[in-house]
């Protein structure tokens, strides 16, 4: 995938949003809530970081795929600005996010 930021930036959450449905996560560990996206482009998890507006490590893993993970507050606002009142999503990711929502993290 060619990731080409777009100069409508208010487009951006969308894009983000959607990769995260199709190959991000939201997860739990413990009480502690947990979101990230993958991707062999490295470009677009070094996008997705700036669009979050927190610097964080990118990782590279062993299958030449690049990955960032956001946990706690950072998560939780991070997943707001996508899903908040989002009207296309992948409806596992919405779940996961309204679970977030209403028991916390």
């Amino acid at each position: 995938m060619i990731y080409n930021p777009c100069d409508l930036k208010e487009l951006n959450r969308h894009f983000f949003r959607g990769f995260l449905d199709g190959d991000g996560w939201i997860s739990k560990s413990g009480k502690r809530w947990m979101t990230g996206i993958c991707s062999g482009s490295k470009a677009v998890v070094d996008a997705f970081v700036r669009f979050n507006g927190v610097p964080k490590k990118v990782t590279k893993r062993k299958s030449h795929a690049w990955q960032v993970t956001y946990e706690g507050k950072m998560a939780r606002r991070i997943l707001t600005n996508l899903y908040s009142d989002a009207i296309i999503v992948l409806d596992r990711k919405l779940f996961l996010y309204k679970e977030m929502v209403q028991f916390g993290s």
